[in-house]
């Protein structure tokens, strides 16, 4: 028999999310759920909001549960990035790791791994063998447990450590998943027997969740789920439970439904400290697609614009995108004594600019536009694309951002801290693109054009050429600096005083965009971001420096 599960509130899909996970489901194409092979799940029918399962799929329940919920434990741990250098203090860091790993991820291989006692100079050539070889070992475990070859004490162990990491960290309904046998006997079996067995029986109430289906007596759920969803005894009103004296049972909840949220914590990721999951109530194959995304995208540093920005270059109809983007919210979880839930929307306004391809085009040319702070270990890269798309969701458009990046571009070079891996002509897409946002979501700019913004890049560029050509190409990083801090602060005047100097001196007419817009602070910084990109961009032989 199949049961039809059908989209509701956010913690409930993420329930569908983690089933979907926990049925071997890669990918949604049309009807069908699709494995890692790319073979279908049999059993599995995927409707738009709506999933049907075969409740005979929910044999070994138990088993698959822990063995999911221990790989999430793994993911996270990323133990698929041990790295064993070979000086002596790599050669440390990799023996820390490798001894904390076998300790709290896989203690049944106590005895069975040998690390050295010590690391030193002496030893590094012999130290550097029993490490790699120690990291090859949990590299194996790892591969066993995605094969479904690991012991079923240590996949119990890996479990339980990702199930106390947040939802079942206490409570006494927590006890439910502390041991496959009671999740067996508790969830399992009444999932695998048919529901007519039960309706003849004590079932007279319909499940509050569903309300398909007739609810199980007294279903309690962990107590970081209830208080997260607001199912407790505080929150949820109980007034027509107790006439039916159930109000200290627990829920009327179904066995399918309470399978759906116990398996929330596999339908989210772990970020930091914080739970992320994202909501998209357009369809299954939609919510499911973007949950995938986020968990590819989860290693980079800012995880859920990396995931907006994926998701906004989506090869896409601008309608079906602007309905997706209208239907998608990421949820933010921290768990604990006093569980907070965030929320993250886009507007209808920002969702139309995100949908309209000729803006898309643009947000395109920076997909590999990035800049590295520090050095050695601490070095981190940080995506263009990726930070605009995290200031426009936020509602930050301002101009610090682009002015941080042409100081970042004009220092580079002297500054062993910042990689920039960017060119001018990319700072000038990117004004571009925040010009487009002023304009759609804030009315702002009608007195400049994007055509006018052009001219300006040229503008500049064209100054560059005659200063290159003139020998005062030494003078072009001194004038930048110089109009960017009057941009920085406003100062239009200071601006077109420095302007009007340097085109006096070499008898150049100023461009006509910098007068024009002299008295609009925001047109005057986006005229003026654009003429010193184009400034700095170094025109090539048979077209423009474009990265």
């Amino acid at each position: 028999m199949a049961e039809r599960i059908y989209l509701q509130e956010w913690f409930y899909n993420a329930g569908i999310v983690g089933l979907l996970r926990l049925l071997g489901g890669e990918t949604v194409k049309g009807e069908r759920l699709l494995n890692k092979e790319g073979l279908p799940v049999e059993g599995v029918k995927i409707g738009e909001n709506y999933v049907e399962v075969e409740r005979q799929l929910f044999k070994d329940f138990a088993k698959k549960y822990y063995t999911e919920a221990a790989k999430r434990e793994v993911e996270f741990r990323s133990v698929n990035s041990l790295k064993v250098g070979e000086s002596e203090e790599s050669l440390k860091r990799a023996k820390d790791t490798v001894n904390r790993l076998l300790k709290e991820l896989f203690p049944h291989l106590k005895g069975e791994v040998e690390l050295p006692k010590r690391v030193s100079k002496k030893n590094l050539g012999e130290a550097s063998r029993y490490i790699r070889k120690a990291a090859e070992r949990v590299e194996e475990e790892k591969e066993k447990l995605l094969r479904g070859e690991l012991p079923l004490e240590a996949v119990e162990h890996l479990a339980k450590r990702w199930l106390k990491r947040g939802f079942f960290s206490s409570g006494g309904s927590n006890k439910l998943y502390e041991s496959l046998k009671n999740l067996q006997e508790k969830v399992e079996v009444p999932l695998i027997t048919p529901p007519e067995v039960f309706t003849v029986k004590k079932r007279k109430l319909p499940c509050l969740l569903c309300q398909e289906r007739f609810a199980k007596e007294g279903v309690n759920l962990s107590k970081a789920i209830s208080d997260l969803v607001g199912f407790n005894k505080d929150n949820l009103n109980l007034l027509h439970l107790k006439r039916r004296k159930l109000a200290n049972k627990g829920l009327p909840i179904c066995e399918i439904c309470q399978a759906v949220i116990s398996l929330i914590p596999l339908g989210v990721v772990r970020f930091g400290n914080s739970f992320l999951f994202v909501n998209n109530t357009t369809s299954v194959q939609e919510l499911f697609s973007d949950n995938q995304r986020l968990r590819r995208v989860l290693s980079s540093s800012s995880p859920l614009f990396t995931f907006f920005a994926e998701k906004v270059l989506a090869k896409e109809e601008e309608s079906a995108k602007l309905i997706s983007l209208l239907g998608t919210s990421v949820v933010e979880m921290e768990l604990g004594a006093l569980p907070k839930v965030k929320g993250l929307n886009i507007s209808y306004e920002l969702a139309e600019l995100l949908s309209d391809p000729s803006f898309t085009e643009n947000l395109r040319k920076l997909t590999k536009a990035y800049y590295r702070l520090g050095s050695g270990n601490k070095k981190k890269s940080f995506n263009l694309l990726v930070e605009f798309l995290e200031n426009l969701i936020q509602g930050r458009r301002n101009y610090s951002y682009l002015y941080k990046l042409f100081r970042f571009l004009l220092t580079a070079d002297r500054n062993r801290e910042i990689n920039v891996a960017f060119s001018p002509l990319q700072l000038h897409t990117l004004n571009l693109a925040l010009f487009r946002a002023k304009a759609n979501l804030e009315g702002r700019m009608n007195r400049v054009s994007e055509n006018e913004l052009w001219s300006l890049f040229y503008g500049g560029q064209e100054l560059r050429r005659v200063l290159t050509s003139r020998g005062a190409e030494n003078r072009v990083n001194s004038l930048a600096f110089k109009l960017l801090n009057a941009l920085k602060v406003g100062d239009s005047h200071r601006f077109m005083d420095i302007i009007l100097r340097v085109y006096a001196g070499f008898s150049l007419k100023v461009p006509k965009g910098l007068v024009k817009n002299l008295e609009d602070r925001e047109a005057f910084k986006s005229a003026g971001y654009s003429f010193i990109a184009g400034l700095l961009n170094e025109k090539r032989e048979g077209g423009d420096n474009e990265d």
